[in-house]
């Protein structure tokens, strides 16, 4: 093998190692695509199951019984409101995240957000932190799980359980 042939699969190689990271950056992009249908599929469950209650003509036969449905009523909103700040905050992550494949800066990209959402807008150190997570690899725009209480306790099994 002389070293015109060695330079040729040096750049084959080369080439195939392009190839291989193209394609898991793909594979990487449709799971999580895969993952936001999952996320968009638990929603309208959850839209369908308090359009069923919504919808309903039971308003309560009793005293305890229409106090029952005023705390689901309560617990409902609260969800609601919770889902709300959820899907603006997914809204400037996923900005962010594509943003960040385009290969834009955290800084033009915190001016962007500054433009667009005012006061409302992440800090910069929070557009950095993320614009780097995404970098990373890590393209989950949902926050990572904490210790501690969770936000909501609003489920099916404690709605029953009222």
């Amino acid at each position: 093998m002389d070293t015109k042939d060695l330079d040729t699969l040096l750049i084959e190689w080369d080439q195939l190692l392009g190839d291989m990271e193209r394609r898991k950056q793909s594979i990487s992009d449709i799971l999580n695509l895969q993952k936001s249908f999952s996320d968009i599929n638990e929603a309208i469950s959850w839209i369908n199951d308090i359009d069923i209650s919504a919808t309903s003509d039971n308003f309560g036969k009793d005293l305890a019984s229409v106090q029952m449905l005023l705390r689901e009523h309560e617990m409902v909103e609260n969800t609601k409101t919770a889902i709300q700040d959820d899907n603006f905050n997914l809204k400037w992550r996923a900005y962010i995240e594509f943003r960040t494949i385009l290969k834009i800066q955290p800084v033009q990209i915190f001016s962007e957000l500054q433009e667009i959402l005012c006061v409302d807008c992440p800090s910069r150190s929070t557009v950095e932190r993320r614009a780097a997570r995404f970098r990373s690899g890590d393209a989950d725009v949902t926050d990572l799980p904490r210790a501690g209480r969770p936000v909501s306790a609003t489920t099916s099994e404690n709605i029953a359980l009222i």
